[in-house]
């Protein structure tokens, strides 16, 4: 046997790195856990070695460009007709697609309370495994670019202004990377031959931003299977897309400082990669890629729906003397640059304000400590109950928990009140798919609660009630008399995320409620600003999706399916995820890389002594769809030759 020679730290993808800050992750005590998050949080607002971070000059100008072209793209709906001519979609696999959706829901509701119930939806999502993704994660369509494209044709069909927002925090999915590339080769002034699908699009203006936590050159390089057999000078990888991209954008700069017309109209081409440093658990992407991608959503999308629709951006300004001035302006915010760098300082607050509030380390550690216990039994659960977008991220965090740690789809679940109405989801009620796909409240008050047992932790997540669609008080309390039947009745351990104002402090149900989730009852401080007041609050949904992160994980790191800041018991779902897993067995089992640790890991999937050369040389899609067919994850420490 050799000695293990892994790539470098620095050849690798940031995304992909090992985070420093958190090696210890997996000796540490429940409060140890929160306290190196906390640090590592910390990165996507203070910066990473010598890499532009969110808050860096180059990083807010690409925001600017950003905002512009999609309050661009929103205007093209102010014609005083209901034909849609201007869309903005949101696309992503994993988190960074069910993140997409969440916001495009979100966006979509304020703008009907604006303008009407039949104005058009100027938000769309796509998401590679569509809507079921949302439920129960599938990675194996993140690498089917062809099929994205049709995804985004379904989404955008005859509108005249498209602008796409495509997501990929490691900028590693080919799902993303073929909605870019179409959209470049739509946009292409000369081209030499064009497909018959890009000929059809031609009466589009296509515009897209690239959201993304690497530098470009970093980018995935893997030759795209699917695209083996494209014409030399076309893309064959995702990194082709984003350099591709990251020139058209250079261009388009240099285009518009040169010219003396108005470039504001123009289609644009955005790369926005803020580098926020490795994650703390090793590439998941769901914790920081997620965090800093649902702050740009908010952001850009915010300040442009606020401009286009009048909805008044409020700016948490922190000097009081320019208050009066630009606070709740109707003109809404001339400033641009004002208004992104007090929206990103509230973020920070929220950030903080998840860790540092007065015992919300213990706090947290109680209820880590309970979801740790109930992820220890193997017939333990985690349940979240919740309304509205904090339900819906509570569904979000319990999709992800089996492709990053291979729990059972079973094991943590999320219940919306309203079910899928509430979720507003393009494919509509899924609920006859299967019990997995039974999201609603009653569904749990039916099918959930009398199977509960001490092993189970409930955790009831309360919005911040300071927007029009934010639950109302009697969903609040019905929620609450649900947990504490859990406890009281079925010896549940039961906790609560929230804010103070959530529910009136006087009521007999809330005050039994606080009783029973005793330390794990969790008020956060109401976030004294909103992105858009009356209509879209943003600064709480981040509190809730970091909480709801920080506990999930450590919960996980408990249940031992974490060493040192890595996850191991996960598997080959996709080609990055393949690639990552053969580096893990390399690194654990000190066998040769990449050679030994690939026939380790061939040798598990196809259940075999001896792998030959035909396995060897099959196409990685092979190998993925052995590994989904089989429906099993496994630890890597099993993979020592």
């Amino acid at each position: 046997m050799t000695s293990f020679v892994p790539p470098t730290e620095l050849s690798l993808p940031v995304t992909e790195r090992t985070n420093h800050l958190t090696t210890s992750l997996d000796v540490s005590s429940s409060v140890g856990m929160v306290r190196q998050l906390r640090q590592c949080d910390a990165q996507i607002f203070t910066g990473y070695e010598d890499f532009p971070s969110l808050t860096d000059d180059l990083i807010k100008r690409k925001i600017h460009a950003s905002i512009a072209c999609c309050e661009s793209i929103l205007s093209a709906n102010l014609t005083g007709t209901n034909a849609s001519n201007g869309r903005i979609i949101l696309s992503g696999s994993g988190t960074s697609g069910r993140l997409g959706m969440l916001v495009s829901r979100d966006l979509n509701r304020v703008v009907r309370t604006k303008m009407g119930p039949t104005h058009p939806l100027p938000f769309g999502y796509t998401i590679s495994g569509n809507d079921a993704a949302m439920l129960l994660s599938d990675e194996l369509p993140e690498d089917d670019p062809v099929t994205a494209v049709f995804d985004l044709q379904r989404e955008t069909k005859n509108t005249s202004k498209v602008c796409l927002i495509g997501i990929t925090c490691g900028l590693s999915a080919p799902y993303v990377a073929g909605q870019v590339d179409y959209i470049l080769d739509c946009n292409e002034e000369e081209k030499q031959e064009q497909t018959t699908v890009t000929a059809t699009a031609t009466a589009t203006e296509w515009s897209t931003i690239m959201i993304g936590f690497n530098p470009d050159h970093l980018s995935r390089d893997r030759p795209i299977e699917i695209w083996k057999d494209r014409d030399q000078h076309r893309s064959s990888s995702v990194r082709d897309v984003v350099l591709r991209l990251h020139a058209k954008e250079k261009a388009t700069t240099m285009n518009s400082s040169t010219s003396s017309t108005a470039m504001s109209s123009a289609p644009s081409f955005v790369l926005l990669n803020p580098i926020v440093g490795p994650e703390p658990i090793c590439a998941s992407s769901r914790m920081k890629g997620g965090t800093c991608t649902k702050i740009l959503l908010d952001v850009v999308l915010g300040i442009a729906t606020a401009r286009v629709y009048g909805t008044c951006f409020q700016a948490p300004l922190f000097d009081t003397s320019k208050v009066s001035a630009t606070a709740t302006n109707p003109a809404l915010l001339d400033n641009t640059s004002h208004a992104v760098d007090s929206a990103l300082q509230a973020f920070d607050t929220a950030r903080r304000v998840t860790y540092e509030t007065t015992n919300a380390n213990d706090q947290l550690s109680s209820l880590i400590d309970a979801v740790g216990a109930s992820f220890k039994h193997k017939e333990g659960h985690l349940y979240y109950l919740g309304a509205s977008t904090g339900g819906i991220l509570g569904i979000i965090d319990a999709s992800e928990m089996p492709d990053t740690y291979g729990a059972p789809f079973e094991q943590t679940r999320a219940f919306l009140q309203g079910s899928w109405k509430a979720m507003e989801n393009v494919q509509g009620d899924l609920s006859a798919s299967g019990p997995l796909y039974h999201i609603g409240v009653t569904h749990f008050v039916s099918e959930i609660m009398p199977t509960l047992s001490h092993k189970d932790t409930i955790i009831l997540i309360e919005d911040c009630v300071s927007s029009l669609h934010m639950p109302n008080e009697e969903t609040h309390l019905t929620l609450a008399t649900i947990c504490i039947e859990c406890a009281e009745k079925y010896n549940a351990a039961v906790g609560r995320i929230g804010f103070d104002s959530a529910a009136p402090s006087n009521s007999p149900i809330v005050n039994t409620f606080v009783r029973v989730c005793g330390p794990r009852y969790i008020s956060y401080p109401l976030p004294s600003h909103a992105l858009m007041p009356g209509h879209y609050c943003g600064y709480d949904t981040l509190t809730i999706k970091l909480a709801l992160n920080i506990i999930t994980t450590c919960g996980q790191i408990h249940a031992g399916m974490v060493y040192e800041n890595h996850m191991i018991n996960t598997g080959p779902t996709n080609a990055k995820i393949y690639d990552r897993c053969v580096r893990l067995i390399a690194r654990f089992s000190h066998c040769d890389y990449p050679k030994e640790a690939q026939v380790a890991l061939l040798r598990s999937i196809w259940t075999v002594d001896v792998v030959t050369k035909e396995m060897l040389e099959m196409p990685q899609v092979s190998f993925c769809r052995c590994f989904t067919r089989i429906e099993h994850f496994f630890s890597l420490f099993f993979f020592i030759i």
